[in-house]
């Protein structure tokens, strides 16, 4: 009987360290909406979040601008989804990665479910603050097309 009274006891102490915070879950998610339709003959391309608020929008006519409005603010701990919108021509990334691998963005995102259509990366934790610069690819018209956004993490005082 005490024999089993301490198995009981050891049981629940582990649910009570893992509830109390063993098994940490990332502090927020940032689901990142892509949209490739073609509007007037050119390509447009729009990123947004969960809310629709839109990040950034361009065209191919566009092409030669630099991107430097494609910029989602996320924080340590992370969870970044990017996938495409449900009224996008096209429904599959062919790669999404950092332009170098630094502290935000440390591995090239990771297939959800075994398909292209939707990636996901961890931010890490102890992340300081900076921004780096990724690119999406994806086929439109028989052709590669690469956009090249960013992930920021604020600054302390701008949260």
């Amino acid at each position: 009987m005490k024999r089993n009274f301490l198995i009981l006891t050891g049981i629940v102490f582990a649910i009570a360290i893992l509830a109390a915070g063993g098994c940490k879950k990332p502090e927020a998610t940032v689901n990142i909406f892509c949209k490739a339709v073609e509007e007037s003959g050119e390509l447009q391309f729009t990123m947004r979040d969960a809310d629709s608020t839109v990040v950034a929008t361009f065209s191919s006519k566009d092409q030669n601008k630099l991107v430097a409005d494609l910029i989602t603010i996320v924080r340590g701990g992370t969870v970044v989804f990017w996938e495409w919108d449900a009224e996008s021509d096209v429904t599959e990334f062919v790669k999404i990665a950092p332009q170098v691998y630094g502290k935000i963005i440390p591995r090239d995102p990771k297939e959800v479910d075994g398909s292209k259509k939707k990636l996901m990366l961890v931010i890490p934790g102890n992340v300081e603050p900076g921004q780096e610069s990724y690119y999406i690819q994806f086929v439109w018209q028989g052709e590669t097309v690469t956009v090249d956004p960013h992930l920021k993490v604020p600054d302390q005082d701008s949260q």
